[in-house]
């Protein structure tokens, strides 16, 4: 998980290749893939500090399957605590491109549909849905599919925008 070395290695870092890349004219783009547990309000002047504005956050399907999914005695209830800090960082992060990764299984397809009325509408549109078939799962690629596409389109028709299946 990045953000567990977020002072100590991410911001440093970032700072000087943003700092390199500036004194080169070329442009610096700076992103993460992560749990979404970690963020903290405190983080935000730094994020936007170190241009980190593209973030990739996943999800294991409902509060419920999530949750036993992910389960951590610390974060008994991840899931919530991802929503709320997806909804802060949307909210905070005007140039934010922000990637809901939909890990999919046999199990949780059928349930992640149920995360489409958590989000405002506002923070809808600025959320880009990318479900994924765990590689776990890809030999049951034909059946997931379907449920996968139907899915998709009740995402793009509730306001999110949604990002091609990669197969």
């Amino acid at each position: 998980e990045p953000m567990l070395c977020f002072k100590d290695s991410i911001v440093p870092i970032s700072k000087q290749v943003k700092a390199l890349a500036s004194s080169y004219n070329v442009p610096f783009c700076n992103m993460i893939t992560t749990n979404g547990v970690l963020f903290k309000k405190e983080y935000i002047s730094t994020i936007k500090d170190i241009s980190l504005n593209n973030f990739q956050i996943t999800l294991d399907g409902n509060q419920k399957i999530h949750n036993k999914t992910r389960f951590s005695s610390a974060y008994p209830d991840s899931f919530s605590t991802i929503i709320k800090n997806i909804t802060m960082l949307v909210s905070e992060i005007d140039d934010i491109e922000m990637t809901l990764r939909i890990n999919c299984t046999e199990e949780n397809v059928d349930t992640i549909t149920d995360i489409i009325p958590i989000f405002s509408k506002d923070v809808r549109k600025r959320i880009s849905i990318f479900p994924q078939l765990v590689w776990q799962e890809i030999s049951k690629e034909e059946k997931i599919i379907s449920s996968i596409s139907k899915a998709c389109r009740e995402f793009l028709n509730s306001g999110y925008v949604v990002t091609q299946l990669d197969k």
